[in-house]
C-alpha cells in the first residue's frame, strides 16, 4: 500500500542517518570506554599525553685537560705616563771595599819641632761597606781604618865621656771608624771621610836631653783620642780595582806631655798629616 511503502522508506532513512554518525548517534567503538576482561566494570584512565622533547641545553664549558700548560699570568699594568721610575741603582755587588797601601806622614805643630824628626812613613789598610746611595750619585759607606806610622832619625853624641850612636824612634798606631761620602757620577770617584778613633804612641831615645827621671834613656807610651778628616780620589785601573790617592788630617787629643829629667816639658804626640797611595778592590 502506498502508505506503508512511504513509512518503510522513512524508517530506512532514519536508520541510515543513525548509522552514518549523525548528531545524537550512539558512541563509536573507538570512543567506547575500555573494559578489562575478568575485572569489575571499571574504566581505565586515559593514556598519558606524549612527553614533549626536552629543549636542548647549552653545552657546558669544556674543562682544561690535564697536562696542558697553565694560562700565563696577566701582565702587570704599565706605569701611568709621567709616573717616576725608581731603579735599583745600588747593585748588590761592589758594596765591599778592601784597601791597603803606603803613606807619607808628617808631625804638625810644636810636636814635630820640639823632638825631631817631623817626617816619617807608614802603612795603612781599611775596609768599608756601602750601605746606601742618595739621589743616585752619592754613596754612603761606613768602615774601619788601621795604620801605623814610624818617625825615625839617627842620633849621635857624647854622654859624659862616652860616645853614643842610636836611632830615635817615635811610632803612632791608629784605629779609626769613619763615615765616607763618595760621588759615583763617573769612573773617577771623589770622596770625603769623617772619623774618630784611638791612637797608641810610643817613643824611644838614648839622647841625654830626652831622658826621663830615674832612667838612663828616654821613653814614653801614651793612648790618646783621634779625629780625622780625609779627602781623595779612587781612579779605576781594572775590573774591580782602583788606585786611591788620599790626604788625611788627624787631630790628636788628650795626649800626655813628655817630661824630661832635666825639667823641660815637651809636646810629643801631636797632630798628623798623611798622604796615602792605596790599592782598592771592590767586590
Amino acid at each position: 500500500m502506498p502508505v506503508r511503502s512511504r513509512g518503510a522508506r522513512l524508517l530506512f532513512r532514519v536508520a541510515l542517518l543513525l548509522a552514518l554518525g549523525c548528531p545524537g548517534a550512539p558512541a563509536r567503538a573507538a570512543d567506547a570506554p575500555r573494559v578489562v576482561p575478568g575485572a569489575p566494570n571499571l574504566e581505565l584512565p586515559p593514556p598519558p599525553p606524549e612527553a614533549m622533547p626536552a629543549a636542548p641545553s647549552s653545552p657546558a664549558p669544556a674543562s682544561p685537560t690535564g697536562g696542558g700548560d697553565a694560562e700565563p699570568a696577566p701582565a702587570e699594568p704599565a706605569p701611568a705616563p709621567g709616573a717616576p721610575i725608581v731603579p735599583d741603582t745600588l747593585a748588590r755587588s761592589g758594596r765591599h771595599q778592601l784597601a791597603f797601601g803606603a803613606r807619607f806622614a808628617y808631625r804638625l805643630g810644636d810636636a814635630g819641632t820640639a823632638i825631631p824628626p817631623a817626617a816619617g812613613y807608614g802603612v795603612v789598610g781599611s775596609y768599608a761597606f756601602t750601605y746606601a746611595r742618595v739621589a743616585g750619585v752619592v754613596d754612603l759607606s761606613v768602615g774601619a781604618d788601621f795604620s801605623s806610622d814610624r818617625f825615625a832619625t839617627e842620633e849621635q853624641g857624647i854622654d859624659g865621656t862616652a860616645m853614643y850612636s842610636s836611632t830615635r824612634v817615635l811610632s803612632e798606631n791608629e784605629f779609626i771608624l769613619g763615615q765616607t761620602f763618595a760621588l759615583a757620577a763617573g769612573p773617577i770617584r771623589p770622596f770625603a771621610t769623617l772619623g774618630v778613633g784611638v791612637g797608641f804612641g810610643s817613643f824611644e831615645t838614648v839622647a841625654p836631653q830626652y831622658r826621663v827621671p830615674n832612667s838612663a834613656k828616654g821613653s814614653e807610651t801614651d793612648t790618646h783620642l783621634l779625629g780625622r778628616a780625609a779627602a781623595g780620589l779612587d781612579i779605576p785601573v781594572g775590573s774591580g780595582w782602583a788606585v786611591r790617592l788620599r790626604a788625611n788630617y788627624t787631630a790628636v787629643r788628650r795626649a800626655a806631655p813628655y817630661v824630661t829629667a832635666a825639667g823641660p816639658i815637651l809636646p810629643l804626640f801631636g797632630d798628623l798629616l798623611h798622604i796615602d797611595v792605596q790599592a782598592v778592590y771592590r767586590f
